[in-house]
């Protein structure tokens, strides 16, 4: 009676998870025959190789070999690494896992942390479409933290997921703008701004400064030159050296190490008014609307009003005997008067106060 025996690699002994059976019968001359057939179960990759069945009588020995190739998706990559940085990326490499006993066809990356944070892990995956041991990220939020972790893809299917990458900071960009700003009067040389500070999703780093543009408005649509004051606190800023009862236009801007960024919404508000800043001048009689006992004043009104001129007070004196005065108040803001009640053919002087 002939024997059997299997072998892998040329191995005699095979591992015990390997079942073969051996069937007895006759062929069709009636002669007996002896078959075997090799059953592997829950194959693994390390069954890959050259399996060879020896059938061997009294008289010789003949064999037959068969190449197994298992299947199977690939290992997961390793020492993924952090290769560089910008504001919105991180580039990665690794190295190429066992393949499955298949061509690794793409990879895919998954990513942990950002602005706002990725709880668990980004999905869906970032699909690398090619077989190449780098890739950048693009898409990533400034001055974040991100870990990532790689998995290969063959025919079969994908593979686990490597372990995770060392960590990874984008680097800072130019801030957002501050969202809001508000302004509050406190004199006729000095107004206060007030600001919320640029939101943490949009600070994109460290906000180093917040600088306060001024410009005065000298009629709709039209502006001075800006002048810029960084603030000394963040969310204030007190704006002086002011011009009494003028109009200023206010924004903010927050600046990160890598410069500023945009402004934020503008606001326009008034100082308070003061006193003027010039007395009238011009101060002139009008003989022909003079009589020898009235005496019609006209002038000019002041340069720098620093407010709403209401009214004037025409102040006299009679030069040679200054006990002798009076005065009279315009009831608007017009800049003609008369004096009555004079003496004829007396001289006096007079002076005008704008109020």
């Amino acid at each position: 009676r002939p024997s059997i025996q299997w072998q892998k690699d040329n191995n005699a002994s095979l591992p015990t998870t390997y079942r073969f059976e051996e069937e007895e019968g006759a062929n069709q001359n009636g002669l007996p025959t002896l078959s075997s057939n090799l059953t592997l179960t829950q194959t693994q990759t390390s069954d890959t190789g050259d399996f060879t069945c020896v059938v061997t009588n009294d008289v010789d020995t003949k064999t037959k070999s068969a190449q197994l190739t298992v299947l199977e998706v690939p290992f997961m990559p390793t020492d993924v690494a952090i290769t560089s940085r910008t504001k919105d990326s991180v580039s990665l490499s690794w190295k190429e896992p066992f393949d499955g006993n298949d061509h690794i066809s793409g990879y895919f990356i998954q990513y942990s942390g950002g602005i706002p944070k990725v709880v668990g892990w980004s999905s869906p995956p970032i699909d690398t479409r090619g077989s190449g041991l780098s890739y950048t990220v693009g898409g990533l939020h400034p001055y974040a933290n991100y870990t990532f972790r790689v998995s290969a893809k063959n025919e079969i299917g994908t593979g686990g997921y490597s372990d995770s990458s060392p960590l990874a900071e984008t680097e800072e960009d130019v801030p957002g703008p501050p969202p809001d700003i508000s302004t509050v009067t406190e004199s006729s040389r000095s107004i206060r701004v007030q600001w919320s500070e640029v939101p943490f999703e949009q600070q994109n780093g460290i906000i180093m400064k917040y600088e306060v543009e001024i410009r005065e408005r000298i009629g709709p649509g039209n502006l001075q030159p800006p002048s810029y004051k960084t603030a000394a606190e963040s969310g204030t800023y007190l704006a002086t050296a002011l011009k009494p009862f003028t109009d200023y236009q206010f924004q903010v801007r927050a600046y990160t190490s890598i410069g500023r960024g945009m402004f934020g919404p503008s606001e326009v508000n008034r100082t308070d008014e003061d006193k003027p800043g010039d007395p009238p001048s011009n101060l002139n009689a009008i003989d022909e609307d003079s009589t020898s006992t009235t005496l019609a004043l006209t002038w000019t009104a002041p340069m720098m009003p620093n407010g709403i001129i209401r009214n004037y007070t025409v102040y006299w004196v009679k030069r040679t005997d200054a006990s002798v005065s009076g005065s009279v108040q315009t009831s608007t803001d017009t800049t003609k008067a008369t004096v009555g009640g004079l003496e004829f053919y007396t001289e006096y002087n007079f002076t005008v106060r704008a109020l």
